[in-house]
């Protein structure tokens, strides 16, 4: 009987160990995923482009066009997220942000995170 007990012990501890090994993969994986996010968020903010405004009649003063941000929604086509890394499966809802000629492909949940950051 008390074999048994130490038996139990120990593979309760290995599932314990297990677990907490892969909490701390868990963690670790979203930090990572965190800071692409941040780092889509920095490349992309919309406080980033210059704001257009009002009128100049000086001859030296450029006005550059207002760049803009688009973002589309639509059924994947098996794309690969930019935030995370995993591929979009095919059908799900994909978000392209659009800006200065560069597309980049999130997955809902990379989307959200994003959104949640501006």
């Amino acid at each position: 009987m008390a074999a048994r007990i130490i038996a139990n012990g120990e593979r309760l501890r290995h599932e314990a160990d297990r677990a907490i090994r892969r909490g701390r993969e868990a963690r670790d994986r979203a930090a990572q995923v965190a800071w692409m996010v941040r780092e889509i968020i920095l490349r992309f903010r919309l406080h980033r482009v210059p704001a257009i405004s009002g009128v100049s009649d000086h001859p030296h003063h450029i006005r550059r066009p207002q760049e803009s941000l688009s973002i589309w929604i639509g059924p994947s086509g098996g794309a690969v997220c930019d935030g995370c890394g995993k591929a979009i499966a095919v059908g799900e809802s994909q978000y392209d942000l659009n800006t200065r000629g560069h597309e980049t492909h999130l997955h809902h949940e990379c989307f959200r995170l994003c959104m949640n950051e501006v």
